[in-house]
């Protein structure tokens, strides 16, 4: 622990009058203050019976020295006494009854003075440092008020605020502590004589620790309100409030962080004087993080509403409102993204600026798959109706309606689809665009099932002619394939297609088979149990 640097201070004053004319010179080797009040109560001397009201003179410091011992400070006093009290005329024309000096009385007084001092340090003040030691753990004593100093302390021992007093003239070295007693204040007791290091290391870090036990951040609201506060926060620290101050004053440069504290406060409890980054790393992408584990997006409303938010959402992260309002101001550059979060964030977590973008990749897209997957084509009904959509529809990508709605604001160039997605989405899976084509895309695809069908039916063919006529059936057949699947896939209706698969199935089988053409059919009609063969 630092211990203050030995010497003996001593002071040389004077006292002007309203008009700014010294009219007295002193010396002494107390406090300003106490000696000021020495003069207004005393009668001894002329000036002291003149000075009757404080209106009167203004007391005014002239020098301050340090000595390494007591002889030579008395002896600078005197000399400079004297000296300013010839130069003042403060004897013949001042209230000085004398021309200076106290020849070697200063030296006997203060022999005197630091016998005494020495005993009440002893006797009065360590057995006080010792309570409020034993009560708080350190020696940070207010001048001020304890609400509850009636619980825990003595005034027998002194006044606590004769004691708050005492710690500041031992800092400012105006109180000497005695050799006998600096053992015990200084390394048992803890005494800090640098006034910001004794706040940090038994105030400051304490309240810091307590904090960051709860939020594992120091993320100190600047109001100090929460709800909770009173199931996790020990008063007895500091108030809130004043660590949320704190916190802002040490990030503005308004507070220095001492260097003993500096390791622990940085390194192992992580404060981030950067107020951005620091809410980045330990309140935003926490959240972040949160969303993207249940959502695979990040893709937050802005109103925040989820009428499921209960189910999978933390509010201790933040409220969901609050991460709907970040997204927004991030993407329109309202809040800057830290170069420390954004790897994670645009890369790993697929954040994406453009909210067009984003709603097609991680919304749209997948919607337009899983209908595309089920169906073969993106034809969605404007109202979203399906009476089976509930057998191979997942709600959770978007409701049928809104998909529906999407299709037909596409077309008409209302919402438009990002470059990164066009191919997929019109190449692919086959998006029209204009309502005139519909009809054609409708036959298409009609016709394109038809062929799906006969092809898979005849297939179904193959495996039944081996059990009728043997292996080289199989493979004539199989060349009939090609010319099947291009008539199958001209036919514009099911009706007709299905009239003209009938008569061209009754040609071909004939022409194959001969006249066993109706044994065959009669066959293939019991092995497939499927007399029709229709589409």
């Amino acid at each position: 622990m630092k211990r203050p640097r030995s010497g003996y201070v001593g002071y040389v004053y004077v006292y002007v009058d309203a008009e700014n004319v010294v009219v007295y010179v002193g010396q002494t080797v107390q406090r300003l203050k106490a000696r000021d009040n020495q003069h207004f109560s005393s009668t001894q001397g002329e000036f002291d019976r003149a000075y009757t009201d404080r209106s009167m003179y203004t007391m005014q410091l002239i020098c301050k020295q340090t000595f390494e011992t007591e002889d030579a400070r008395a002896r600078w006093l005197d000399k400079f006494e004297i000296h300013l009290i010839e130069y003042h005329d403060t004897y013949l024309n001042g209230l000085n009854s004398t021309r200076g000096g106290q020849h070697g009385a200063t030296v006997a007084t203060l022999v005197a003075t630091r016998r005494r001092m020495r005993i009440e340090f002893r006797d009065r003040y360590m057995p006080a440092f010792r309570a409020f030691f034993a009560h708080h753990g350190h020696l940070l004593v207010r001048r001020g008020v304890y609400a509850d100093a009636a619980v825990w302390w003595d005034a027998a021992l002194m006044p606590l605020a004769a004691l708050g007093t005492l710690v500041s003239d031992i800092r400012t070295g105006n109180t000497a502590v005695p050799d006998e007693c600096r053992d015990e204040l200084f390394d048992e007791l803890g005494f800090e004589m640098n006034h910001q290091i004794a706040l940090f290391h038994n105030r400051y870090m304490p309240a810091f620790r307590a904090f960051f036990a709860h939020h594992k951040h120091l993320l100190v609201r600047h109001d100090g309100v929460y709800a909770d506060y009173g199931v996790w926060w020990d008063a007895a620290l500091m108030p809130l409030k004043k660590l949320g101050g704190l916190v802002s004053h040490i990030r503005t440069g308004n507070t220095a962080v001492p260097d003993v504290c500096r390791d622990a406060l940085f390194d192992e409890l992580g404060f981030e004087m950067d107020a951005r980054v620091a809410l980045f790393h330990n309140r935003y992408m926490p959240a972040f993080r949160a969303f993207f584990a249940h959502h695979k997006h990040l893709l937050v409303k802005q109103d925040g509403v989820y009428a499921d938010a209960a189910d999978w959402w933390d509010a201790a992260l933040m409220p969901l409102p609050e991460l709907g309002k970040l997204v927004n101001s991030i993407r329109t550059e309202h809040t800057a993204v830290p170069d420390e979060c954004r790897d994670e964030l645009f890369d790993e977590l697929g954040f994406e600026m453009d909210p067009r973008v984003a709603r097609f990749h991680n919304r749209y897209m997948p919607a337009f798959r899983a209908f595309f997957k089920h169906h073969k084509h993106l034809l969605v009904r404007f109202d979203g109706v399906y009476a089976d959509h509930g057998v191979w529809w997942n709600a959770a990508l978007m409701p049928l309606p809104e998909l529906g709605t999407l299709v037909n604001n596409i077309r008409p160039g209302k919402t438009a689809i990002p470059a990164e997605c066009r191919d997929e989405l019109v190449d692919t899976m086959g998006f029209v665009f204009h309502t005139k084509d519909l009809k054609t895309h409708l036959l298409r695809a009609s016709a394109n099932l038809w062929a799906a069908r006969v092809v898979e039916r005849t297939l179904g063919l193959f495996a039944v002619l081996p059990t009728l006529w043997g292996e080289g059936r199989d493979a004539k057949l199989r060349a009939l394939i090609p010319e099947l699947a291009h008539w199958a896939k001209s036919a514009s209706m099911w009706a007709a297609g299905a009239a003209a698969w009938h008569a061209r199935r009754a040609a071909v089988i004939a022409s194959t088979c001969g006249k066993r053409g109706p044994r065959f059919l009669a066959a293939l009609a019991e092995k497939t149990s499927s007399p029709g063969l229709g589409p």
